[in-house]
């Protein structure tokens, strides 16, 4: 087999605003330093530098394909638009998340074994921990060609973003209308987050086509007043329409949950708020009450998070909104 150059993957390397590289090791960022420091201190390892979305997605005739990874996480390949590997790099012990390469080994075929011509390989990176990349192997003499999409995402939003607790992170809400609608994204997702008026800045070097905002769930449980509430939303839509005010922007209210014990809004009122804000400002809103069951069996893991299920029929949902606009 014949070893990548990093610049060859950096070629390749879809949904990161940066990419850094550390004795040979690949490091992929989501967010900008000026993001990642609108939401308080963070480290090298932390909910801001999880590779969500971030992906590698080539066309290649190599019969198959070699990965180290320097980290822990899943790391998922996908063969002409079908899942075909769920390959999952484990925590050592005393180590923090941190591995030294790990390394795995498919072969590219379609589903039933075959060897092709040409195949489209996509390689998702963690969505829930950091994906570091020591290397990526071809046969020797094969090309990389990258996919070149149809459109562009910048997808924001809290933990549903990040598509927490997914069994398969390829498989989140974000990763499923990308693949949809053909839209190379930034998905910025990360739980625990707000509407932060800091973390809204315009990316330099990504021009997005459609801009989606997801937040309010957590705001609901931290913030003691409807005019702080209000204030935060509207703050926040006013750097939406700022940096992105030209594109077809997308606001989701808040999906049904279990009610906080902790907080002292309505979580009905919050979602209202954030409807009339977007109203407002002439965005785009999809009420997120709509987009999966009340239902906590099957659909949610704990009454806030999804299931694979809970994420298709959210995805479905939404994508059935999405298509009345573009």
């Amino acid at each position: 087999m014949i070893r990548l150059t990093n610049e060859k993957i950096r070629e390749i390397a879809v949904g990161c605003v940066k990419i850094e590289e550390d004795e040979g090791i690949l490091r992929f960022y989501k967010y900008t330093e000026e993001q990642m420091t609108g939401f308080g201190p963070w480290r090298k390892i932390s909910p801001c530098t999880c590779t969500t979305g971030v992906k590698f997605d080539f066309y290649t005739n190599s019969k198959k394909i070699a990965i180290s990874v320097a980290s822990a996480g899943k790391y998922e390949i996908w063969i002409d638009g079908v899942l075909r590997h769920a390959l999952v790099a484990h925590e050592p012990e005393g180590e923090g998340n941190i591995l030294v390469g790990e390394r795995f080994e498919v072969e590219l075929t379609d589903v039933f074994g075959k060897e092709k011509d040409e195949l489209r390989v996509t390689v998702y990176l963690p969505s829930h921990y950091v994906g570091l990349i020591n290397y990526l192997d071809l046969d020797e003499g094969a090309y990389v060609r990258r996919y070149e999409y149809k459109r562009k995402f910048l997808i924001i939003g809290d933990s549903l973003t990040q598509g927490w607790q997914s069994e398969y992170d390829s498989l989140s809400y974000a990763n499923r209308i990308c693949r949809v609608f053909d839209a190379e994204a930034i998905i910025q997702g990360r739980g625990g987050s707000c509407y932060v008026p800091a973390t809204m800045t315009k990316l330099e070097n990504f021009d997005p086509d459609v801009v989606i905002v997801a937040y309010g769930t957590n705001d609901y449980g931290r913030i003691k007043t409807y005019e702080e509430y209000r204030k935060n939303v509207r703050d926040y839509h006013d750097r939406v329409k700022e940096c992105y005010g030209e594109k077809k922007i997308f606001i989701i209210s808040p999906i049904w949950r279990l009610p906080n014990p902790n907080a002292s809004l309505d979580f009905c009122e919050c979602r209202e708020i954030i409807r009339d804000e977007a109203e407002k400002h002439g965005f785009i809103h999809v009420d997120g009450a709509t987009l999966v069951p009340p239902i906590e069996k099957g659909f949610f893991t704990d009454g806030l998070h999804l299931t694979d299920l809970g994420f298709s029929i959210f995805s479905e949902n939404l994508i059935a909104e999405m298509m009345k606009h573009i």
